[in-house]
């Protein structure tokens, strides 16, 4: 499961962009703005989270948006409230229901010698590592046979 800032902005950014579609469910619309409201009254005295939120309706995909609103909502403590997490995995269920979440896009930057793996049954190794998969029968040789020979 996602952190709960993570959570909070996929439902956030994944509600804004299924509500500014033309054609989408009242039940889409008001998890939404059931999510927003709720934000928005807790951290009313905090102008900046109000302010945030209208600018991610305007460009929820846009990663650099949801930065800052990520940066918000944890300086208010957002990520901390069970009320709000709990509306957020109600509205990512809807979206989830109405087949409206987008697509898993993974992201990964290495530096040096070194290996990711991301997805469903990904697997990586670091330098010189080997990765082995499946059914292996007999012997196994690893790394540089010719290692500790003069």
């Amino acid at each position: 499961m996602a952190d709960p800032v993570t959570l909070i902005i996929s439902a956030l950014a994944g509600g804004a962009a299924a509500a500014g579609k033309e054609v989408v469910s009242q039940a889409v619309k008001d998890a939404y703005v059931g999510l927003k409201k709720l934000i928005q009254s807790k951290f009313e005295s905090k102008p900046m989270v109000s302010a945030t939120l209208q600018t991610l309706e305007k460009k929820p995909k846009s990663p650099d948006i949801q930065g800052v609103v990520e940066t918000t909502l944890l300086d208010v403590g957002a990520d901390q409230d069970k009320e709000i997490q709990a509306q957020a995995e109600q509205l990512l269920a809807v979206l989830e229901k109405e087949n409206l979440l987008p697509k898993t896009l993974y992201q990964a930057k290495v530096e040096g010698s070194g290996a990711v793996a991301q997805g469903p049954g990904a697997v990586a190794t670091g330098a010189g590592g080997v990765a082995v998969g499946g059914h292996i029968q007999g012997n196994v040789t690893t790394g540089d046979k010719d290692q500790g020979k003069s």
